[in-house]
C-alpha cells in the first residue's frame, strides 16, 4: 500500500488487510442495504450514532 505524492510504501497488501480484517471483528459492519441510493433516513441516524466514536465498515 502506498500514499503521498510522491508516493511512499507504508504497508503490504496483506498487512492491510489483515489490519482491516481484525478491525471489523470489533467495529460496526454493514450490507449493501446501507450503501447510498439504498440506505433510509432511519439507518442513517443510526449509522451516525454507530460511529460516533470510530469508524465502520460497508461489504
Amino acid at each position: 500500500m502506498a500514499v503521498g505524492q510522491p508516493a511512499k510504501v507504508v504497508s503490504s497488501i496483506k498487512d492491510f488487510l489483515k489490519k482491516n480484517k481484525t478491525l471489523m471483528e470489533t467495529r460496526t459492519v454493514y450490507d449493501k442495504s446501507w450503501l447510498i441510493g439504498n440506505i433510509t433516513k432511519e439507518l442513517k441516524k443510526q449509522m451516525k450514532k454507530d460511529l460516533e466514536n470510530g469508524m465502520g465498515y460497508i461489504i
